[in-house]
């Protein structure tokens, strides 16, 4: 307690030491609580399920695409497996939601009645399905989850036995979910499955209709040996449906991998790069204190003189930078706490666990073991240098001489470089990211996303489904209706549009040899009207576009890309090509055949990092006969602001209907690099801390050497030297350590490009001009850092130094 005490006063006599000090470190240690917080909440927190360790997702992989499951193959997978307890399946989708006020649209599931007993959840309230409900002609029944109970229903336990309406059909309310239960992402409603699996393309194994499946693991079993299995099956199955399955296996993947595998490299890059920024604070504090130790000799000599053991003296000094650093933690605290608010900012609200970052124990107790070890690695080397000193040199001179001042320079120099080194090495990377933004955010995605508002609205099957022709003309009508709203200049529909995914479909060209369907070429698939291209800014290079000539179960006219004719119409035109289509799209074999009839630029249907080998085709929306679609509306003036009249024009064309999915193209696009964003900022902002650290640390070297060569510095101006040689002297002492980390931290720079490699976008990990202007920029900031307490030297009064000695 005494050594805290003293700790306290020595603390207090030198505050402006202890503020730059506690500072730095809080920096540092709050730069790295703020990601640790994230780690933990992303990567190391278990999902919150019991035993979620034995969860695994299992989807299909044919060749290099992935797929989503089948159902046929689904219940062989159950029927013949040994490695799990419970093999279950689901499948996200968007009911239009109504429970007696306005229509609204919900994200919900489709679920096996063993989907809750495999995710480990019971109800809070009522129950789950049953195998009766879960069959072809089952009764209608809905388990919500608790978020949607309470603010749909305030909570109220009598709301078993009520009843909603989804998609205009009414389904009984049966159960209610604990707030834990978010498997698929984001659902807030879960539906029986089995009532739609007697749809007659569910049980073609040539179609996935994107259902899941979600496996409990036995105890005992490995994920390798459950993965060796499915793989096995999927062999099996392949040699029972070549046609189908011939090239398709299995992917078995832990549940959390799988929500979190995206963002994990990501992260632990980030961890680095915090993990630098606390190295940076930490050599800077060290060398404070060993100039602090220099000022101090004399007082260590006299303690030492009195009787005080070295041991005593390293603890006491042990335990002022132990002050230090926990001061600087519970700052470091605050700093994080704010930090988590900037991330969730920069993260959407639907990315999976950012939004339940939070300074929990855990993390504390990661900013208490932080803080405690930071305060012994700036502590103890300076205590072992400070608490040995040379008592008849230290009480002679006065300071400086006893404590070996010439060495403890070096070593301060040696803390600075290794502080320029990372720094460098910081900026570097942080310059690769942000450049690489750049050209994610400039890059030419061959769509226009000025001024376009997107919607999408689905028709429920149940009222649709049997009236294809009602259904376009609901379409044709609500298009007209916006049309006409003041400032629209155009309109158009497309069932997938860029950014929102796509549908992929098999085909091969008539008259070449027809492949098996396993190995036929496979393109990306939309659904479009004749407006879209013009809407979407996308120009027409060859032949037209559709028309009122296409219509339903009549020829089908095809508009393909760039990339498409190319590839396999080498060297031809195109144009009155015929292309066969995959099996599934009509039971009339003349409507399987489409004829180009246009050309269109190649677009980067998913965002910036498009995989070249897509191609890309166009089909009528009027000659599919889908329910859902998706608006695009080209306006002047606020985009926001045409929302409510969309909404009360369908209102008036049907009162049961929502839209969903309001967004501008812009936020669409910007979606695509929220990640890039994100490790870009927070990369960024800690080569700044590191930049202002290290600045410190060099501002700090060469303030230390004018107050140890004070004397000196007095001597050389009553001798007439000048205030430009003072000055160019006392630069030295922090452009030498300078110099030498800056030529250290282009290796330091080299080697982390290489290492965010994997995050770049049109950036070569070894840019040189990026690495040329980080140099030329540090060395700016580190050359004013050096020059202001250099230029004080100058101001020196000859004549006060030399008393002052």
């Amino acid at each position: 307690m005494n050594d805290f005490h003293f700790a306290c006063r020595q603390l207090l006599k030198n505050p402006g030491f202890a503020a730059i000090a506690i500072a730095t470190l809080a920096l540092g240690i709050g730069a790295n609580t703020a990601i640790f917080s994230v780690v933990e909440a992303v990567i190391l927190r278990p999902l919150p399920y019991p035993q979620a360790e034995q969860l695994v997702v299992i989807w299909q992989r044919e060749g290099t695409e992935d797929h989503s499951d089948n159902w046929l193959n689904y219940l062989d997978w159950k029927a013949w497996n040994t490695s799990f307890t419970e093999l279950a399946i689901s499948r996200r989708d968007k009911f239009n939601f109504s429970d007696g006020g306005a229509p609204e649209t919900r994200m919900g599931a489709l679920a096996s009645a063993n989907f809750f007993a495999t995710v480990g959840v019971a109800p809070v309230l009522g129950r789950t399905f049953s195998a009766e409900e879960d069959s072809p002609g089952g009764a209608r029944v809905v388990v919500l989850s608790h978020g949607l109970w309470q603010r749909n229903f305030g909570g109220d336990p009598r709301v078993l036995g009520r009843s909603i309406r989804l998609d205009g059909l009414p389904h009984a309310i049966i159960g209610v979910m604990p707030p834990a239960m978010a498997i698929p992402r984001l659902a807030e409603l879960w539906v029986p499955v089995g009532p739609y699996s007697a749809n007659e393309r569910w049980l073609d194994r040539g179609n996935n209709p994107g259902l899941y499946a979600l496996g409990r693991i036995k105890p005992g079993v490995t994920v390798e040996q459950a993965r060796a299995e499915m793989l096995a099956i999927s062999e099996r199955l392949a040699k029972a449906y070549p046609d189908q399955l011939g090239r398709v296996r299995t992917v078995v993947v832990l549940l959390l991998e799988n929500s979190i595998g995206t963002y994990r490299s990501g992260l632990w890059t980030l961890v680095g790069a915090a993990a630098l920024t606390l190295a940076i604070a930490c050599a800077n504090v060290a060398g404070l204190q060993l100039a602090r130790g220099v000022t101090r000799a004399r007082e260590m000599a006299i303690r030492a003189a009195l009787g005080s053991s070295r041991r005593r003296l390293i603890r006491q000094l042990v335990v002022e930078s132990l002050l230090l650093s926990i001061m600087g933690g519970l700052l470091g605290v605050l700093l994080a706490m704010w930090s988590l608010d900037v991330i969730r900012l920069l993260v959407p609200a639907d990315v999976p666990r950012f939004q339940q970052l939070a300074l929990n124990p855990a993390v504390l107790v990661f900013a208490v073991v932080a803080s405690i070890l930071c305060g012994l690695l700036v502590g103890v080397w300076p205590a072992l240098r400070s608490s040995n000193p040379d008592l008849r040199m230290a009480l002679q001179s006065g300071g400086y001489a006893g404590t070996g001042g010439r060495s403890v320079g070096r070593a301060r120099q040696w803390l600075v470089g290794a502080q320029v080194t990372l720094t460098m090495a910081l900026l570097s990377g942080a310059g690769l990211l942000l450049a690489s933004l750049q050209h994610m955010q400039r890059e030419q995605l061959g769509f226009d996303t000025k001024s376009v508002l997107t919607f999408r609205l689905a028709l429920p099957a149940n009222e649709y489904e049997a009236k294809p022709e009602v259904a376009t003309q609901l379409f044709d009508s609500l298009k007209r209706e916006i049309a006409a709203l003041p400032g629209v200049r155009s309109v158009g529909c497309n069932y997938a549009p860029p950014l929102r995914g796509a549908w992929q479909s098999g085909f091969y060209i008539e008259g070449q040899p027809e492949p098996p369907p396993t190995e036929r070429p496979s393109m990306e698939l939309s659904f479009i009207d004749g407006d879209y291209l013009r809407t979407a800014g996308i120009p027409l290079l060859r032949g037209r576009t559709f028309d009122d000539r296409e219509k339903a179960d009549d020829l089908r006219g095809i508009v393909i890309d760039q990339a498409f004719a190319d590839r396999h119409f080498p060297g031809v035109d195109p144009l009155g090509r015929r292309i066969v289509l995959g099996d599934g799209w009509s039971k009339k074999p003349e409507l399987q055949r489409a004829t180009v009839i246009g050309v269109v630029p190649t677009l980067k249907l998913y965002g910036y990092a498009e995989d070249p080998r897509l191609v890309q085709a166009y089909l009528s929306r009027r000659q599919i006969g889908l329910l859902e679609t998706t608006y695009l509306v080209k306006a002047d003036g606020s985009l926001p602001s045409l929302v409510r009249p969309i909404r009360e024009a369908l209102a008036r064309l049907d009162s049961n209907l929502p839209i969903s999915d309001v967004q501008t193209m812009d936020e669409a696009v910007g979606a695509t690099f929220v990640s890039a964003r994100l490790y870009s900022t927070l990369l960024g902002l800690f080569a700044v801390l590191a930049s202002l650290v290290a600045g410190l640390g060099l501002w700090g070297v060469v303030g230390y050497a004018v107050a140890q060569r004070r004397r000196e510095i007095g001597v050389r101006l009553a001798l007439g030297a000048n205030a430009r040689q003072i000055v160019a002297l006392m630069l030295r002492q922090g452009l030498q350590p300078l110099a030498i980390g800056v030529g250290v931290g282009l290796v330091a720079a080299w080697l982390t490009g290489r290492s965010l490699q994997h995050l770049l976008f049109r950036v070569s990990p070894f840019d040189p001009w990026i690495l040329s202007t980080v140099a030329l920029a540090f060395l700016l900031v580190a050359t004013i850092a050096c020059w202001i307490p250099a230029r004080r030297s100058a101001t020196v009064d000859p004549c006060e130094a030399l008393r002052s000695e």
